[in-house]
């Protein structure tokens, strides 16, 4: 199988989805060969949903999977940015526009 670079797999999301954190991870491993971080473990939909804080894009296709553990795509490409990039923090404010500022910031630096 052929691997393709952390910023492509990311490329894959938007950056306000709610993205399942198991399936990311097994996806994530296979596509890249890289070892998932493994402080990345999301939040369980559950608490996500009565908190209301966190807001991402298909969030009520969740409402029965309560015990299933997310992550919005903004953040996902944030801690992978973390990962590889330690000094790289996004400027921008808006959730889309920080999810492409990490994309951007891995495909330059190679990743």
């Amino acid at each position: 199988m052929r691997t393709i670079k952390v910023s492509a797999w990311l490329n894959q999301f938007d950056g306000h989805a709610a993205i399942d954190v198991a399936m990311a991870k097994e996806d994530f491993e296979k596509a890249t060969r890289e070892r998932w971080p493994e402080f990345l473990k999301g939040r369980p939909v559950k608490e996500v949903l009565t908190e209301g804080k966190l807001n991402p894009k298909g969030l009520q296709e969740w409402r029965g999977q309560a015990t299933a553990h997310i992550v919005a795509g903004y953040q996902l490409a944030e801690t992978m940015t973390r990962k590889y990039l330690e000094d790289f923090y996004p400027k921008c404010e808006g959730r889309g526009s920080r999810f492409r500022e990490c994309v951007e910031a891995l495909a330059k630096a190679g990743h």
